[in-house]
């Protein structure tokens, strides 16, 4: 009580602070306060922090490990394999940027606004390019997003991509507003990387967009004109635009 009673407890905990731990304030320097501290560690990382470029492209990637990449307007025609009128088309992401990534622990997740809707009652199936006209013809009603998943990188013939599927279609007069013939109508897949070896995951990537466009066309009568064209590899019934 003496010591308390000359000093002060202010004082005795001075003393106290200095001969038991050191205190700034008393010979050292102040130590760099948890806020500062993660400052530094973040401006030390910043390159790695750095969100990476993801480019999309259309195209279709090939048995010969190359993405060949096509124009992002499909055209479609009446004709098609099973009567669905979807024609394929797919898309590919490849990343890059400051960020360091491991492509075995990296994924692409893709979505889009293009959306259908799946009706199924009594047996029946069948695809509808608006809820209301799917409401109309099934007892069931399913949305479908475009493209809309979650796919891994592979090393191809240029480097590390994903790949992913997605279509147009072509839509009959019922559901098509703007006719047959020329209809035309367009969607946006987007797409971002996550580094799955975290969790939560880590966003690694910007947002990367492209704008799909699905145009119909009459079909052609003569597949061998449209060979000649060059267009036999993706839609041979399809004919080519008229300059």
């Amino acid at each position: 009580m003496v010591l308390c009673d000359r000093v002060g407890w202010r004082g005795v905990l001075a003393i106290l602070c200095v001969a038991v731990v050191g205190c700034p304030g008393f010979g050292e320097e102040e130590a760099d306060s948890p806020a500062q501290a993660e400052l530094d560690v973040l401006e030390e990382l910043a390159p790695q922090l750095a969100l990476n470029t993801l480019k999309l492209r259309s195209g279709y990637f090939g048995a010969d490990g190359h993405f060949a990449e096509t124009d992002a307007t499909l055209y479609t025609c009446e004709m098609s394999e099973g009567g669905s009128g979807q024609f394929a088309l797919q898309v590919s992401a490849t990343i890059s940027g400051p960020r360091l990534f491991d492509p075995d622990l990296t994924k692409v997740i893709y979505s889009s606004d293009g959306r259908e809707w799946v009706s199924s009652g009594d047996g029946l199936v069948g695809i509808h390019r608006s809820p209301e006209g799917c409401a109309e013809a099934g007892m069931q009603c399913d949305e479908v997003v475009i493209g809309e998943g979650e796919v891994g990188f592979f090393e191809g013939a240029e480097g590390f991509l994903s790949v992913q599927n997605i279509w147009c279609r072509h839509w009959d007069g019922g559901e098509s507003p703007e006719g047959l013939d020329g209809a035309e109508y367009s969607y946006t897949v987007s797409a971002y990387a996550v580094d799955i070896n975290t969790w939560p995951e880590t966003t690694l990537s910007h947002t990367g967009t492209i704008e799909i466009k699905c145009v119909a066309r009459p079909c052609c009568p003569d597949a061998d004109y449209v060979v000649a064209h060059g267009n036999h590899t993706v839609v041979p019934w399809v004919c080519p635009a008229v300059e």
